[in-house]
């Protein structure tokens, strides 16, 4: 019965649209509260994170401005923490449930790149070195933000040394 239906379809014509769509329809305005109310539900796209830390857009990438020949463990931990996309067990549950989000140290928070960089407690000694070795002129307060978006190479570098001191990858 199927195939028959389908046979017959194709010796038909495509049947003919009666609608049409005058140009104006086609460049409605919105008004200025809907673009609001839009603007505001959509403002926490995780692409806005990225924009709001660079908000110009660079001419080349942030590597290009590296002059010395680095693993390329610095180049993935870096470009993952800009992005906000490293493997750690919150963003794995994001694609496997079956994965918990919690810190395996600190069972009651979310392992995330900035609990690991600036709260988890197994790393306070470690973090107490990176914290003493990021330049005195970086704004503060410390957090994972306002690290990333100073775009200093001596800071990214010193997140870098960081993250293989507690033999950690993102």
């Amino acid at each position: 019965m199927v195939d028959c239906m389908a046979k017959q379809a194709t010796t038909r014509s495509p049947p003919q649209i009666a609608a049409e769509y005058p140009p104006t329809e086609l460049k409605k305005k919105i008004s200025p509260e809907k673009h609001l109310e839009c603007a505001a539900q959509y403002a926490y796209i995780p692409g806005n994170r990225y924009t709001n830390l660079f908000p110009f857009l660079k001419r080349n990438p942030w590597f290009y401005r590296v002059r010395d020949a680095k693993p390329k463990s610095f180049y993935r931990n870096i470009t993952r923490l800009r992005t906000r996309h490293g493997r750690t067990n919150s963003r794995i549950h994001l694609f496997d449930p079956l994965t918990l989000p919690d810190c395996p140290r600190c069972p009651e928070d979310a392992e995330t790149m900035a609990h690991i960089i600036s709260e988890c407690s197994q790393y306070e000694a470690d973090r107490n070195d990176l914290l003493s070795s990021i330049p005195r002129d970086v704004t503060s307060p410390f957090n994972l933000d306002t690290l990333i978006a100073e775009e200093k190479l001596e800071v990214y570098e010193c997140i870098d040394d960081f993250l293989d001191k507690i033999e950690r990858s993102l």
